[in-house]
């Protein structure tokens, strides 16, 4: 394929609207995006996609939208949002991205506080949800792809289309015009955080920002436009799926979309990616069925099952292993582990897992069967990456080194300070909180970690969730967490204890394996609410806290367990869109059954860091 570039497109773009005319020069896909439509993938080929950017783009200048105009966009995962979002960004407007799982009354407050003018709309669902708050709203026009609403304001794709088709014969270099005016420091999108705590934060990145990241961190890893195919499926709300597109778009990567989380092992398996980005909670929840499939197998086909897991949970990337280690680990990968990467499609090259912390158990037994896992570390506030492993780099529990123009150090406290081109500009109309968090150039990132000697970042917490008992001992209940959620019984776990003589914790069961398990011991249960009261519930979760009680420090350890009889939610403001849990909200809800625990030790003396 030829790779010759125009002398007027630099090879180290500026903003996001030149990162896009590179690829479409240097690397001409027949299918540089692909979407299932009516059950079949469909192909947008790099002369589709830069046309259909063009006609959006001049289409939504015929609207009214000016450089720095913010424009929302409320849209699963598609072709479509990818586009979007290039044309908002060739008028040299800001695109204000909105989670499709976001209550109506975030959308509200996202939309007004960022004076939003436009607001495209994907499906007939999204547009019935938000409905309610768009009267409240003073927004020009309404964007939807397909013709499933009327009104005023509310104009279709097509008609968008049309508008920019128009005005491009009777002015043709405008689009040129347009991008040739967008400059390095002009603001490209403001991402409101969801955050576990307080009001949603817009957070206001750059071109510099979003495209020197994109750059930057993918100068680690190595590519291959002609080889390499891409399954995207996380949100691209989200900072970290949105720069991973700007990445493939950097390095030429074909791009498929995944049609939801319920097809995604489909798709895997229709694609069969080299590439990835993913979130350890899916990596976690593919381990967990794996897992659960063992525990049906007999004879041969188990003792061979849990020899392969015994092999893998001794899988180190840092130590080779014995010959005769490496030797039994090539037979597992041969005779189980083969079976695993042909569930992800077979050919998995680069996974990246970002967004938390990824246990290092999950991680170990991926590795060892051959699927490559590289963990992450980042903020929306950086754009979002700050360090990440690589090959032959891959340190297990590590987010691995900073990437290129990207500075970090640790603070008196523990903090992580950073320092770089991808650190935001500031929090939208928050000068205060943005005080708070950017000293100079340096940006709080509010994580607690250290740097090992061989230069490998490693996160141990958040410096906000880390609190101090009544005994005056410190406990940091990220790493508790993480270790309570690799028992295939617990979805979510929340440590407590700020300011009380001991620690406790609420547990949020995974219903599939809790139910499947009851099934098998004959416990008959009406709803959740009486299963998890049964004692033989009771005693299981007894049982997966006391494996974790051993690894802690005794002032650490649980003492007891609320165990919650329903799932935790977005809708329900206990998650956060990224399904992180917000601390507060659950704390509130649970705030009687947390308070009856402590009351009935109120007047008992504490031996051990245990209630006497």
């Amino acid at each position: 394929m030829d790779r010759a570039l125009s002398p007027t497109l630099p090879t180290r773009p500026a903003t996001l609207n030149e990162l896009l005319a590179l690829n479409i020069e240097r690397y001409p896909h027949p299918d540089m995006f692909r979407a299932k439509v009516d059950g079949r993938w469909k192909p947008y080929s790099s002369s589709e996609v830069a046309a259909i950017v063009r006609k959006r783009a001049l289409g939504l200048y015929k609207l009214g939208i000016r450089h720095g105009d913010r424009v929302g966009l409320l849209s699963e995962n598609s072709p479509d949002w990818v586009m979007c979002d290039y044309a908002i960004l060739a008028n040299g407007a800001c695109t204000v991205p909105i989670y499709t799982t976001q209550i109506p009354e975030q959308v509200e407050y996202i939309l007004s506080d960022a004076d939003v003018h436009v607001l495209f709309v994907s499906s007939a669902a999204l547009f019935e949800r938000v409905k309610p708050i768009l009267s409240h709203l003073k927004l020009n026009h309404i964007v939807i792809l397909k013709p499933f609403a009327e009104g005023a304001n509310i104009i279709t794709m097509d008609e968008l289309e049309r508008l920019g088709t128009t005005l491009d014969t009777e002015d043709p270099p405008l689009i040129t015009k347009l991008r040739a005016a967008v400059k390095a420091d002009d603001l490209a999108t403001i991402i409101y955080t969801s955050g576990t705590t307080g009001v949603p934060k817009g957070v206001m990145l750059t071109h510099r920002n979003l495209v020197s990241n994109a750059i930057d961190s993918s100068s680690v890893i190595d590519w291959n436009p002609d080889g390499d195919s891409v399954l995207s499926y996380l949100p691209l709300t989200h900072i970290f799926e949105r720069t991973m597109i700007n990445i493939y778009l950097y390095r030429g990567l074909p791009v498929s979309f995944a049609e939801s989380i319920e097809a995604l092992a489909q798709n895997l398996l229709d694609i069969r990616p080299t590439v990835m980005a993913t979130v350890p909670r899916m990596l976690e929840k593919v381990f967990d069925k794996i897992l659960t499939r063992g525990l049906e197998l007999h004879g041969l086909k188990k003792k061979l099952f849990d020899w392969s897991i015994r092999l893998g949970e001794r899988f180190d990337p840092d130590v080779p292993g014995s010959l005769w280690y490496r030797i039994q680990l090539a037979l597992a990968r041969l005779l189980v582990f083969s079976k695993w990467r042909a569930g992800v499609g077979g050919r998995a090259r680069v996974f990246i897992s970002g967004g938390a912390a990824l246990a290092p158990g999950v991680q170990r037994v991926f590795l060892a069967a051959g699927i490559p896992i590289y963990q992450g570390y980042g903020l929306t506030e950086t754009s979002p990456v700050i360090a990440v492993n690589r090959y032959k780099k891959n340190r297990l529990g590590a987010v691995g080194h900073p990437i290129p123009n990207t500075e970090v150090r640790i603070a008196d406290d523990g903090e992580i300070l950073v320092k770089g081109l991808g650190v935001m500009t500031g929090y939208y109309k928050m000068p205060e909180a943005t005080a708070e968090v950017l000293a100079g150039e340096w940006l709080k990132t509010g994580d607690i970690g250290y740097i090992d000697h061989d230069g490998y970042l490693i996160i141990t917490d958040r410096k906000k969730d880390l609190f101090k008992k009544s005994t005056g001992k410190f406990v940091v209940p990220t790493p508790i967490e993480a270790m309570l959620r690799e028992s295939r019984y617990i979805e979510h776990a929340m440590v407590i204890g700020e300011g009380r003589k001991f620690v406790i914790t609420i547990l949020f069961p995974n219903f599939l394996n809790l139910t499947s398990w009851a099934k098998d011991r004959k416990i008959v249960f009406a709803d959740y609410a009486e299963l998890v009261a049964h004692p033989d519930a009771e005693a299981l979760y007894t049982s997966e806290v006391e494996r974790v009680n051993p690894h802690l420090n005794k002032w650490e350890r649980i003492v007891k367990f609320i165990l919650s009889d329903h799932e935790l939610s977005i809708d329900e403001g206990l998650l956060t869109p990224t399904m992180k849990v917000r601390r507060r909200e659950v704390s509130g809800k649970f705030a009687e059954r947390i308070d009856a625990i402590y009351r009935e030790y109120e007047h008992v003396e504490v031996h051990d860091e245990y209630p006497g």
